[in-house]
């Protein structure tokens, strides 16, 4: 089995973004793997040793934007993939989900990959976006927000369980399969500073997009969101049929 779990380079979630006339500023701040992939990853790794290690299952990352998403794919080869690709997008290039859904497209159609395991979104556009569109380009099923996958060696199906409004719903599918992560689906394991320093020299290839990235969707503004109302707390119930009236 070939599974391909593309990551995308955001701002660190534990950072609070920064605006500054009217667009976000990233001048420096520190950079980091987008936590729905991690998890991606994670699970992928999980399923390797399931069906029996790397002869059985490769893991392959991918990750579009400027040189420095090589951070974040030593990062996953620390974390256990054998492989990594670094699709090359100039410095302040913004890739939209449809650009990014049709390269990776074009990159499972020629690696013959199996399965793609990625985040339900990224925490930077929150768009949620690119594994269903993805799905569609390749005329694959798919299942979203996955908080628990389970394979099942007797039928070569996968279980995929999600959470919803009205609780939990289980689907199998047959690979080909694109599925997408929730935060529920497993917590990623740390990777130490010895694994980050062996996979320093790990060569990381390097490919250009194979398909056009004109954007579609403009970037009008980004503003702080509005600061929260003061909450006035009130001991009884008495109180708060006064001050309700004193509104009304």
């Amino acid at each position: 089995m070939k599974i391909l779990v593309p990551v995308k380079r955001v701002v660190d979630a534990a950072l609070r973004p920064i605006v500054s006339q009217g667009a976000l500023s990233t001048s420096g701040l520190k950079f980091s793997s987008n936590p729905f992939d991690e998890i991606a990853l994670e699970e992928a790794l999980t399923l390797q040793r399931t069906l029996g290690g790397p002869a059985k299952a490769e893991v392959h990352c991918i990750s579009l934007g400027p040189d420095a998403c090589t951070d974040v794919l030593r990062n996953c080869l620390a974390r256990g993939a054998q492989h990594a690709t670094h699709v090359k997008v100039p410095e302040g290039n913004t890739l939209e989900p449809l650009a990014v859904a049709k390269i990776l497209h074009g990159f499972v159609k020629d690696r013959g990959f199996d399965l793609v395991l990625l985040g339900k979104q990224a925490i930077d556009d929150d768009a949620a976006c690119t594994g269903p569109m993805l799905a569609g380009l390749l005329q694959w099923p798919q299942a979203t927000a996955a908080s628990r996958v389970q394979w099942s060696p007797e039928t070569s199906r996968l279980s995929i369980t999600s959470e919803t409004d009205s609780g939990e719903q289980t689907v199998s599918a047959p690979l080909p399969l694109v599925v997408t992560a929730d935060l529920r689906l497993n917590k990623p394991k740390y990777v130490g500073l010895a694994k980050l320093m062996k996979v320093k020299r790990v060569p990381i290839e390097k490919v250009d997009p194979e398909t056009t990235m004109s954007q579609r969707l403009e970037q009008v503004s980004v503003g702080e969101p509005p600061a929260k109302k003061p909450v006035t707390m009130v001991s009884s119930v008495d109180e708060l049929v006064s001050k309700i009236r004193d509104l009304v």
